[in-house]
């Protein structure tokens, strides 16, 4: 995918996550543009969360199946909610359906009212589930006009591009079959081999049931016996359909579902034969069943029956035993190797069942974790069990809800967690807690501070592979309103390490003064990266810069000035002094201790960023403290640090020294950036020349 299809990709995955109250006026404000990008992601939330943005899109002005870059989007809108929609708003859709206005590309009547009536009958296959009289009349209607099969409704003709997945058979045709039919027909089907748009194929067979699954879930669950004989291929695109079914809030039975699950992976028959999915083996099999379960246990208001658990928990532990072990690779960032991995699947997936499994005990926090998770997860602590990087990732990954499970547990085995002996599986853990673990827990805050923890994260080099963004949590955690889009573990881990510091200040738990403190340790570190995130936690702030937080700037300021003073080599230092510049928009006041400190970091202002920061956020001051505005920028100047870029924020500088009586200071100033070859001064300077 290029980088346009990943943003969109993520940001509509953020919106199918977020909560309905929190986007319905971002979801309204991009229906309002005029790109149909934005129409498109609008409508790709509205279908995630209809029953609370549904009036969105019952208020649409015009007709919008006329609008043919929406299509995609709409065909799912209204095939996923379509039984949700009352008599009044069938009617509507009806009433677009017959009165949509398309081009044609025929000249011939006939032609053209074939494809007229195609094209009906495609929008009409999105309702057949309402079984709505009027509708399933209509779709009659245009298949006796043209009775021709629908390829793929929904999706644009020219993005269409055939990759050998086409289906010998149709949803149509599958829904006039029973399960033994369909499971016959599986078994029966043989791939010939050949390619050609026309030429059926395994995958497209396999595609076309995952979408009659998922479409037609309760039917299908009904009988699942039949598809006990079918090969291990078909049955992971059953288990895919489900999965879609379940996501698109179509509900089964779960017990069924699950009671055929169970069969297959307690017969050793199963497991001897060899898997014949893309990647071979068992992986993906594993990874589809155990993103199944954590769907189907992950949201307590959409959730399986509490008295499947014990099922669903007999399934979880035959797969933690089952499912292999997978080096970890340099190509591959260590967030998207765990959230793409069948192992780091299934461990995620226990703790997100004990967690549906606490909702039901948890009045007894001895009770909440189920005995057989929380025995297994206490043996692979031992790394000669489990020496796996996934199970490690995952444990910092979930550690704040491990506090919830068992708190207990956690204070006994957190040096287990994070084995400060063992380099590997401590930064696999602890870049997992840094990662994903929010909001910031005192409890652990202190636990991992009394063990040496974060202390020892203060002290270490994290790896630097890129991550894939949609690996990450939500976007209100510190690193994604970075402008850099170069997301590294590194980064991100630094990032949230110096957040949680910071948070735990503002909180209480320690102090500035307190040399033990891991804010003083942080201030007084040696690793610039680490300064730097520091001040940029601040910095970035500024225009809502909460109370707590403002207190706590002078502070800080006051002991990075001492800090970075006592330097042996300031020069190695020189990035960080430049980005502290910048603190000058969290101060109300240039006094004369401030004066101090912008006065030594304005010396090595580097590169454009810093500097156009710097002078748009210095302006301001220059109306209360003109002088030391002048003294600072004269300073600045005098060190060669010329801004140039930000011309009119210069010249207001300048303005406001020659209107409040500092001409020398902005005489000065306009002179030295003449000699610097600057000229954007001069009809300023020849103004005030009187």
């Amino acid at each position: 995918l290029g980088y346009d299809e990943l943003l969109v990709h993520f940001i509509c995955s953020l919106l199918r996550r977020a909560e309905s109250e929190n986007i319905t006026e971002t979801v309204e404000g991009l229906l309002q543009k005029t790109h149909d990008i934005f129409r498109r992601i609008a409508l790709h939330a509205i279908t995630h969360h209809y029953e609370d943005l549904k009036q969105l899109f019952w208020q649409w002005q015009g007709n919008p199946l006329e609008d043919t870059l929406l299509k995609p989007e709409l065909y799912r809108l209204l095939q996923t909610n379509c039984r949700a929609f009352d008599e009044p708003e069938i009617e509507q859709i009806l009433q677009w359906i017959e009165s949509e206005q398309d081009i044609v590309s025929s000249e011939d009547d006939e032609t053209r009212s074939k494809q007229e009536a195609y094209r009906k009958r495609e929008w009409l296959s999105a309702l057949m589930e309402t079984s709505n009289e009027k509708v399933v009349a209509a779709y009659h209607k245009y298949e006796q006009i043209n009775p021709a099969k629908i390829e793929r409704p929904g999706l644009l003709v020219w993005t269409v591009a055939w990759e050998g997945r086409t289906s010998p058979t149709t949803i149509e045709e599958m829904f006039r079959m029973s399960n033994v039919q369909i499971a016959a027909l599986l078994n029966d089907f043989k791939d010939k081999g050949t390619s050609g748009p026309s030429v059926p194929t395994e995958e497209g067979l396999a595609e076309m049931l995952e979408e009659y699954v998922a479409l037609n879930p309760q039917r299908f669950v009904n009988d699942l016996q039949p598809f006990q004989g079918v090969r291990n291929f078909y049955q992971y695109w059953i288990l895919r359909g489900f999965l879609k079914a379940w996501r698109d809030k179509r509900e089964f039975d779960w017990a069924k579902l699950l009671d055929f699950i169970h069969q297959l992976v307690s017969s050793e028959k199963f497991w001897d034969e060899q898997h014949e999915t893309r990647y071979g083996g068992h992986s993906q099999w594993i990874f589809v069943v155990a993103e199944l379960i954590e769907e189907g246990t992950r949201d307590g208001a959409h959730a399986f029956d509490m008295k499947l658990l014990p099922l669903a928990e007999k399934i979880l532990l035959v797969l933690v035993e089952k499912v292999g072990l997978r080096p970890s690779t340099d190509f591959e960032s260590v967030p998207t190797a765990v959230v793409n991995s069948d192992r780091g699947s299934v461990f995620s997936t226990m703790v997100n069942y004990a967690l549906q499994f606490a909702r039901v005990h948890s009045e007894d926090q001895a009770n909440r974790w189920p005995h057989a998770i929380k025995a297994d997860f206490t043996k692979r602590l031992d790394k000669n069990v489990e020496p796996s990087f996934e199970f490690s990732f995952t444990l910092g990954m979930y550690l704040t809800y491990l506090l919830y499970l068992d708190e207990a547990w956690l204070i006994d085995n957190i040096d287990l967690i994070f084995p400060q002996q063992d380099e590997y599986h401590w930064h696999m853990a602890f870049s997992g807690y840094l990662l994903y673990s929010r909001p910031l827990s005192e409890s652990i805050y202190y636990l991992l501070k009394k063990h040496g923890h974060y202390q020892k994260a203060l002290n270490s080099s994290f790896c630097s592979q890129q991550i894939d963004a949609r690996v990450l949590p939500d976007p209100s955690v510190v690193y994604l309103d970075s402008q850099q889009m170069d997301l590294t573990t590194d980064r991100v881990v630094r990032e949230k390490l110096v957040s949680d510091i910071c948070l735990g200040w503002m909180e209480g738990f320690e102090t500035l003064e307190d040399e033990s403190s891991l804010i003083y340790q942080l201030v007084n570190s040696k690793n610039p990266n680490l300064l730097s995130t520091l001040i940029h936690f601040f910095w970035k702030k500024r225009e809502n810069l909460p109370a707590e937080l403002k207190a706590k700037v002078i502070p800080t300021w006051r002991a990075l000035y001492k800090s970075l003073s006592q330097k042996d080599d300031v020069g190695e230092y020189e990035e960080v002094l430049s980005r502290l510049s910048g603190w000058v928009a969290l101060v109300d006041k240039i006094d004369a201790e401030v004066l101090k400190w912008l006065k030594k970091s304005t010396q090595y202002i580097r590169g454009l960023t810093d500097s156009a920061f710097f002078v748009e956020e210095l302006l301001p001051h220059a109306t209360k403290t003109p002088a030391e505005v002048g003294e600072i920028y004269l300073g600045m100047l005098s060190h060669n640090v010329y801004p140039y870029h930000d011309q009119e924020h210069i010249q207001g500088i300048v303005r406001v020294l020659y209107n409040t009586g500092h001409k020398e200071i902005a005489d000065r100033i306009c002179n030295l950036y003449g000699e610097a070859g600057f000229g954007f001064l001069r009809s300023l300077y020849d103004e005030n020349q009187n």
